[in-house]
C-alpha cells in the first residue's frame, strides 16, 4: 500500500533474478513514474523494467523504457512492462516504450492502457546499456541531438507532479 513518486530519475543496469529488473510494484502500489529513463535492466523472470502485481497501477508519463530484458529476451512486452493479473492496469502517456507498438492500432494492451502519444523507436542514447551486462554502472542515457525523443513529452503532464517553475529535463535543458 504505497504510492511512490519517481520523478526525473534513471534506473539503469539493475538486475533481479526473479521479477522487476528496475521497479517492482506490489499490493496496491499506485506509483507515479514521470520524466524517467529505464534502460539496460534485467529480470530473470518477467518485468525487465517494470513489474506490477496485486492491484498495482502505476501512471507512467514522459518516460523512456528501452532495451530492458526479461527471461533473457529484449523484444517482448515483458521486457518493458509486465502486469501479473487483471487487477493491474497502468496508464502510459507521452512515453517512448520498447515493444509497445506505439499509440493507436499497434498498441500492445498487455502493457496497460494507452493514454496516448506513446512511441516505439530507438531513443538514440549517447551510450546504451546492454542488459546482458547487468548489474553495471556503465552507459550514458543522455539523448543524442538527433533523438526522436527530444521535445515529445508533455510539459502540462509534468507540471501536475513536478515543479511548474522548473520545466527541465534530466540534463537541465529546458523542456
Amino acid at each position: 500500500n504505497s504510492s511512490p513518486k519517481f520523478i526525473n530519475c534513471q534506473f539503469s543496469g539493475n538486475k533481479s533474478n526473479f521479477r522487476g529488473g528496475a521497479i517492482f510494484n506490489t499490493t496496491n502500489s499506485h506509483s507515479i513514474i514521470m520524466n524517467c529513463s529505464l534502460s539496460g535492466n534485467s529480470s530473470g523472470n518477467n518485468g525487465g523494467a517494470v513489474f506490477n502485481e496485486m492491484n498495482s497501477d502505476p501512471q507512467i508519463t514522459n518516460t523512456i523504457i528501452w532495451n530492458n530484458r526479461a527471461n533473457g529476451v529484449t523484444t517482448s512486452t515483458s521486457a518493458s512492462v509486465f502486469n501479473l493479473d487483471g487487477t493491474c492496469v497502468p496508464v502510459l502517456s507521452f512515453n517512448l516504450i520498447a515493444n509497445s507498438g506505439g499509440s493507436g492500432g499497434g498498441w500492445q494492451s498487455a502493457m496497460g492502457t494507452d493514454g496516448g502519444n506513446n512511441i516505439d523507436v530507438n531513443p538514440q542514447f549517447v551510450l546504451a546499456v546492454d542488459p546482458a551486462t547487468a548489474p553495471t554502472t556503465t552507459g550514458n542515457l543522455s539523448l543524442t541531438t538527433f533523438s526522436t525523443a527530444i521535445s515529445v513529452g508533455s510539459n502540462p503532464a509534468y507540471d501536475v507532479y513536478g515543479d511548474p517553475l522548473l520545466d527541465t529535463d534530466m540534463a537541465g535543458n529546458p523542456r
